[in-house]
């Protein structure tokens, strides 16, 4: 079973609690997958480019060759192709406007 890792990147509105909002409203919507098809959700805030080299992170992926705007919610979202089309949570990407920055596998 070879799973697809996607990692997206969405703008933080900048301020602390509507940051953590954010990131809670876009785990909320992905929670109904997880279970199904080996899904997984990761999902962190970061605030600086320290932050993200901290997770073993690379600056440059997240900036897709553009440039990276921090503070910046980070979501990794891991899923077995074989049982779940990438498209099934394209509904959430579009709702969050989730811009893909890599994908793996």
């Amino acid at each position: 079973m070879a799973l697809v890792a996607r990692h997206y990147v969405v703008p933080c509105p900048g301020e602390p609690k509507a940051d953590l909002a954010l990131l809670k409203r876009i785990e909320a919507a992905l929670a109904p997958f997880i279970g199904r098809a080996n899904f997984g959700v990761e999902a962190m805030i970061f605030r600086n480019v320290s932050e993200i080299e901290g997770e073993g992170l690379d600056p440059e992926i997240l900036s897709a060759g553009g440039d990276l705007v921090v503070p910046l919610i980070w979501v990794n979202v891991t899923f077995d192709p074989e049982w779940l089309a990438a498209e099934t949570f394209g509904s959430v990407e579009r709702e969050f406007n989730l811009r893909l920055v890599d994908e793996i596998g």
